[in-house]
């Protein structure tokens, strides 16, 4: 809003954005225009912005706050792949070396990306490398904030999607006590991956506006270039 006198506005709109002008020199004007520049800079800028009078007489309001939530939730999953893209990479190298370094012991699946026991002997052994191999960072920021904050508009996944997708996070950060040793083996990896591929989804359903879209008739091969680096 704008106005020649501040003290004259009604006390319930003085908790909006409004700028004191002047108009009379051009100096009053060139100090209008700086003040309406940088304050529209700092809405934009706002992680949570306040909408005013007109938002709510032309009913808006609830439109800017699903928008605001949808591209605040398109970042988010955009972090969330690519963090579990620096795991997938960080896992791949290290069964690559852990393979290397016992190469009559474990065995390298390149095109599956899993690391597994060739020979029985001195299993317990083996476990523990492959324990440290699986070890999960205890920092895994996008992870911890999609589980404890509202991540996706309501309306865009169905709700078996949305329950799988919560339950893949969970699975992720609490692997250590979800799975048994060997199991978690065989399936942290596939969570990582299926966990990423459901994060590309849930985006595209928000930029594209896929509403009720269903991760089971999702083609990947249509949207390669969405999932960033490919493993």
């Amino acid at each position: 809003m704008l106005t020649q006198d501040r003290s004259e506005l009604p006390f319930d709109l003085q908790g909006y954005f409004c700028i004191q002008y002047r108009w009379r020199t051009n100096k009053d004007r060139k100090d209008l225009a700086g003040s309406i520049i940088n304050l529209l800079k700092k809405i934009d800028a706002d992680n949570d912005p306040k909408f005013g009078p007109v938002h709510y007489h032309l009913t808006v309001k609830a439109q800017g706050v699903v928008d605001f939530d949808r591209k605040l939730a398109v970042k988010r999953l955009v972090a969330l792949t690519t963090e579990l893209s620096y795991l997938i990479v960080e896992f791949q190298a290290r069964m690559e070396k852990c393979a290397q370094n016992h190469p009559q012991e474990l065995e390298y699946d390149a095109s599956e990306a899993r690391l597994m026991i060739s020979s029985v002997g001195n299993r317990e052994f083996l476990l523990g490398v492959l324990k440290e191999v699986y070890e999960i960072p205890q920092n895994l920021p996008c992870v911890d904030l999609l589980i404890t904050k509202n991540y996706i508009p309501d309306g865009f996944l169905s709700d078996e999607d949305l329950g799988l997708f919560l339950n893949r996070l969970y699975m992720l950060r609490y692997s250590k006590s979800i799975f048994s040793n060997e199991e978690r083996f065989d399936k942290l990896f596939e969570t990582i991956l299926h966990l990423k591929s459901m994060s590309v989804f849930a985006r595209l359903c928000l930029e594209k506006e896929w509403k009720g879209a269903r991760y089971s008739e999702f083609d990947h091969s249509l949207h390669q270039d969405a999932f960033g680096p490919q493993f």
